[in-house]
């Protein structure tokens, strides 16, 4: 059986909050997507560095980490898949806070 991807309005589409966009308005949203990937390991966000956009996960599965105050040690607080919006709580804080990392490819 052969699997062809979704084009990445339709995988929008069958997302929520993204479900509930009309159609006009989602498609102004993807002009400004940029597909990224990311490797097993590799960070998505990390908590030093404020960035200027907001990534959602379209596959794949990645860990939101917080560190132990006592010994600075990572300590995953969630599992991320498919979904999930990253980065949010950055921007809306004006101040870096999130450290997400790649379990699988994403």
């Amino acid at each position: 059986m052969t699997q062809t991807p979704l084009s990445i309005q339709q995988t929008f589409q069958s997302l929520p909050p993204f479900d509930q966009l009309p159609d006009s308005a989602l498609n102004q949203l993807l002009q400004s997507a940029q597909p990224l990937k990311y490797r097993v390991g590799q960070p998505i966000l990390r908590r030093e560095v404020l960035t200027q956009q907001v990534v959602v996960v379209l596959d794949g599965q990645a860990r939101l980490l917080g560190y132990d105050p006592r010994n600075q040690q990572p300590v995953t607080l969630k599992r991320l898949s498919r979904g999930e919006i990253l980065g949010v709580v950055s921007l809306i804080r004006g101040q870096p806070c999130e450290t997400v990392i790649a379990s699988t490819e994403v």
